[in-house]
This record gives structure tokens, sequence and C-alpha cells, in this order.
């Protein structure tokens, strides 16, 4: 029969296992994870392997919304998974296609597609209430300013210079 030392020890170890396994954070290639201490936002973890202090920190899996929205503006696409990896990988926006007045007011029709990467995924999930939304106000905002600056005729042939 063991002891109370031998049990006491026992516990005691068994609870250091299960607190050190709980802080062991494998983070995929091409993720990140946002760690919460006590709710606060506290720091972000890159891919590879990382070490969190169980029961004071967390990583945020909900509660939050980052999406793009792709195939002309008809399907909303995640870019957090449910164990709360965020892609930091280059991602493509494709919004729907814009009515937009040239600098002779014709109506000009322009389709496009922008390309994005979080590099702050801790700023993209607290400082920003809907990222796809903002970035696309964003977009209509750039294109009508550049799209402006050119009339009708002269918008075809500077397709270049606008991809830019």
């Amino acid at each position: 029969m063991p002891d109370i030392t031998t049990i006491t020890i026992g516990l005691l170890l068994a609870i250091v296992l299960i607190v050190l396994f709980q802080g062991v954070q494998q983070v995929p290639d091409g993720k990140a994870r946002v760690v919460e201490r006590l709710g606060r936002r506290h720091r972000v973890l890159m891919p590879g392997l990382n070490l969190i202090i169980p029961l004071l920190d967390s990583v945020k899996n909900t509660g939050f919304d980052l999406e793009t929205i792709q195939d002309n503006g008809t399907n909303r696409v995640s870019l957090v998974d449910r164990k709360g990896n965020i892609s930091i990988a280059e991602q493509r926006m494709d919004p729907n296609r814009l009515k937009l007045l040239g600098k002779d007011n014709s109506e000009i029709f322009v389709d496009s597609i922008a390309y994005f990467k979080i590099t702050d995924p801790m700023r993209a999930v607290y400082d920003i209430a809907s990222l796809a939304d903002s970035f696309i106000s964003l977009i209509e905002t750039t294109l009508r300013q550049e799209v402006g600056k050119f009339d009708g005729d002269s918008i075809v042939t500077s397709r270049e210079q606008l991809g830019e």
C-alpha cells in the first residue's frame, strides 16, 4: 500500500504533466493564433511550437469575423478555423462589379480582384469590426479615385496603370 507522500507526489506530477501538455501549442504553417491572457489581448502565436500558460492564457477562436469575398461577391470564405488558426497566407478578394464614373461622366464598369495578406493578426481580430466589409469599402474608394482621373476613352488604354 503506497503511503500519502507517494500519492501526493504522483498527483502533483500528473497535474504538472497535464498543465504542460495543455500549454504546448502547435500552430500549422501559414497560420497564426491570437492568445488572450485573462480575457485581454496578449500576443500572437506564429507557426511552430509555442508555449502558453494554461488557466491564464487561452487561444481566441470565437467572437470575431475574418472573411474574404470570392466568386464575384457571392461567396464569403472564413479565414479562421474552429481551433482559432488565422490564415496569414496571401488571400484573394473578388468583390461585385462596380459602376463608376470617369472624368467625362461616362459610366465605366469595373470588375476588380485584390490580393491581400494579414500581417498583424491581433489588429485584424481586435481593431476591425468586419475585415471583408472594411476591405471592400477601401477597394471601392480607391477605384473611384483612380477611375475618376481618366475619361472613358483613355481608361481602356490605361488598364496596366490602373492595375498597379
